[in-house]
């Protein structure tokens, strides 16, 4: 049995104890191991850089803290959300996760100062996020905050059509195979688009609703309810093409046939085997009914227009007056952005179809929003104008398509009326008689007999009757309206987290308007002059004008008795409302706030007796 001496020298080996130590009774004693404390996760309250995992302790006013880089918040940990601390005195910041501020408001919320904000940031009295990577309907744009004037990039408004790419059809004689897509909930109108590298004819042959209703068939006598397009190239289909009930978007599953034909044959479909290389769906939501249109405008200087000078130019003036006067004054609609282009020397005339095609596709632009309806303005010697199809195809440039010709009449007004009427080919409109005694699909156009003289045609006063008249008392119908205000090239900016009570706000800040469909919305809110029972659509207006005294507002419910509502800084009930006005259906109705400071307004578009219904809002700023 072994002894405690013998017992003891083995502990003490194994701990490589020298021999010289046995002469004591129990080995030497060891120092105890330093225990190192754990790192500090980010938020934790620290003193020094050594003691945060991140590496990083935050110096504040507030106090120290751990904390990290970041580009935007999902590189943050523990709740916390990237923000901008200054790193010098000079005011230079760099962007750090930070604790959110106490009680603070999300991004997209409306705000007064950084200190509403939980990742303190009030960028012109909205919530902003720094970005990385933003979310859906925004992106990142360069920005001077008012932290310190600090200029970066943040998350900003875009246009953002929901879409889905169907990929490629092969598309032998007898047509492409079936296609099902599907159609979400909330849709107001969607647009096929299909577009054929090799420039043969392209045609959806026909198109069936969830409920089974047949939209169209190309090949069957009956006439369509929702009729498609043919064109060289590229064409588009937009659902509802027509006010008829059943073609209003359901949610659920379509199904599409497409073809390729015989391109230089025009009075009929003659198929040909091909692909189409590209089919889409764009959808446009429910809520956004009309908008903002951006336009193009294409010229040769050989006509006479430059673009040094198109801003000033008398005739290009008259022409956009002419255009506004239709389609804002009667469609509810304005053009917002427009810009300039120089077209070279061999397209001042385009005597063909074809050139016309071609020019469309050699320099289509998509715009500052990716929406812009390219117009050139050129000698067309064989027609008023030409369109890439009825309607254009939204967000698709460089194809033959893409644009819309209108011939350079002797007055600037001329050449708007022929604009306005060409415009609204590309918004979705059909001639409302055409030749074969082919009429329009809306119900509330009237129809000329064939063999009538056209100036005693029913429809001749109309903006898109055949041979337009080149006057300045033209009209549109509200069934025109309607159709057109669908289209997926019209935009607004939506600001869904702005009001925490409305799913859908309109932000009229950038152009002082707004328009849209407040019957499908619900109801929520009141004003003193009306507005119980009645479905709203809010709309916000930032006013960032510090040195404004007054907005002028006026708004005209086309369909329904409007009740108009301010409500300054807040959208919920408990908010001051500075001013409300109701009137009747089709008459302008005109609010003052005075004075009015800088800072959030959201104007409520309500009913007065229970319904709501399509309308237009201005926002005049009065300095």
């Amino acid at each position: 049995m072994e002894s405690a001496r013998g017992q003891r020298r083995r502990r003490c080996a194994a701990r490589a104890v020298p021999w010289s130590a046995l002469l004591f009774a129990a080995c030497p004693p060891i120092d105890p191991p330093i225990e190192t404390p754990p790192l500090l996760a980010d938020g934790a309250v620290c003193a020094s850089d050594s003691q945060c995992e991140s590496g990083r302790c935050l110096v504040r006013e507030t106090g120290n803290l751990c904390s990290r880089g970041c580009d935007d918040s999902t590189g943050c940990q523990n709740g916390m959300l990237c923000g901008l601390v200054e790193a010098d005195g000079a005011g230079a910041a760099v962007k750090m996760c930070l604790p959110p501020l106490a009680g603070g408001r999300a991004a997209g919320e409306v705000c007064a100062t950084d200190d509403d904000c939980a990742a303190g940031l009030c960028h012109e009295f909205l919530c902003v996020e720094l970005c990385g990577r933003c979310p859906a309907g925004e992106q990142c744009a360069l920005a001077r905050l008012e932290r310190g004037g600090v200029e970066t990039e943040i998350c900003q408004w875009a246009v953002d059509r929901d879409s889905i790419d169907l990929g490629s059809l092969e598309t032998p004689e007898a047509g492409s195979r079936e296609i099902a897509f599907e159609v979400p909930a909330g849709v107001a109108s969607f647009t096929v688009v299909l577009v054929d590298d090799d420039g043969l004819r392209v045609a959806a042959t026909s198109l069936v609703a969830p409920d089974g209703t047949t939209l169209l068939d190309e090949y069957d006598a009956e006439i369509d309810l929702n009729p498609g397009f043919s064109w060289p190239g590229a064409v588009a289909v937009v659902v509802p093409a027509s006010d008829a009930p059943g073609a209003r978007p359901q949610a659920g599953e379509y199904r599409l046939r497409a073809g390729t034909f015989e391109s230089a044959t025009w009075d009929h479909l003659e198929p040909v085997a091909g692909a189409i290389e590209h089919a889409s769906v764009v959808f446009k939501p429910i809520g956004e009914d009309g908008g903002l249109l951006d336009l193009n405008l294409h010229f040769a200087t050989a006509s006479g227009l430059h673009v040094a000078d198109a801003p000033t130019s008398v005739y290009l003036t008259q022409a956009l007056d002419r255009l506004r006067a239709y389609w804002q004054g009667q469609g509810g609609l304005r053009v917002a952005e427009v810009e300039y282009r120089e077209l070279p020397p061999e397209h001042a005339v385009v005597e063909t179809g074809d050139e016309a095609r071609d020019m469309f596709a050699r320099y289509s632009e998509p715009g500052p929003h990716g929406t812009s309806v390219n117009v050139y303005l050129v000698d067309v010697s064989f027609s008023g104008g030409v369109t890439g199809g009825i309607p254009g195809p939204p967000g698709w440039f460089n194809t033959s398509a893409s644009g819309l010709a209108v011939d350079l009449r002797g007055s600037g007004n001329e050449t708007g009326i022929m604009l306005a009427h060409e415009l609204g080919h590309y918004l979705g409109l059909y001639h409302t008689t055409d030749t074969g005694s082919r009429h329009d699909p809306i119900s509330d156009t009237p129809e000329c007999e064939t063999g009538t003289p056209a100036d005693q045609c029913p429809d001749f006063g109309n903006l898109m009757f055949l041979l337009t008249p080149l006057r300045d008392d033209l009209v549109l119908t509200p069934g025109q309206v309607r159709v057109a205000r669908g289209s997926a090239l019209l935009y607004q900016a939506l600001r869904p987290r702005a009001c925490a009570d409305t799913p859908a706000v309109l932000d009229a800040t950038e152009r002082g308007f707004a328009t849209g469909d407040s019957a499908p919305a619900a109801d929520i809110a009141s004003g003193g002059c009306g507005g119980a029972s009645a479905p709203e659509q809010m709309v916000l207006f930032r006013l960032l004008d510090p040195s404004a005294t007054a907005l002028h507002l006026r708004a005209v419910g086309r369909d329904f008795a409007p009740a108009v509502y301010v409500r300054q800084g807040e959208c919920g009930s408990g908010a001051a409302e500075v001013a409300c006005q109701s009137g009747d259906p089709g008459t302008e109705i005109a609010l003052e706030v005075t004075p009015a400071a800088a800072g959030a307004y959201f104007i409520v578009v309500d009913g007065r007796d229970g319904a709501g219904g399509v309308f237009t809002l201005d926002v005049e700023v009065v300095r």
